[in-house]
C-alpha cells in the first residue's frame, strides 16, 4: 500500500504490480508478464511478473519504482 493504494504485491511467486492502463499495456509486452486475473477477470492497469522478469535487484526495483510513480500520479485519498 501506498497513500492508501494499493501499490504491488505477491501472489505465490508472482509479483503484482499496479501500472495504471498505458504502463500496465507497455508492460505486457515484456517477457514473464501477464494481465492480473487473480480474481478470475483481467484487472485493467494491472499486471502479474513471474520470477523470470524480476530475478536481479535491479529488476525488482524498476518494477517496483515503476508501480510507485504511477500510485504517487493517483490524487490523495
Amino acid at each position: 500500500m501506498l497513500r492508501s493504494y494499493m501499490c504491488c504485491g505477491v501472489v505465490n511467486d508472482d509479483l503484482v504490480l499496479r501500472l495504471g492502463p498505458e504502463q500496465g499495456e507497455k508492460a505486457l509486452k515484456k517477457p514473464h508478464t501477464r494481465q492480473c486475473d487473480f480474481t478470475g477477470r483481467p484487472i485493467k492497469g494491472m499486471v502479474m511478473v513471474t520470477p523470470g522478469g524480476y530475478n536481479t535487484d535491479d529488476a525488482l526495483r524498476e518494477w517496483v519504482w515503476q508501480a510507485a510513480d504511477f500510485v504517487l500520479s493517483l490524487p490523495a485519498k
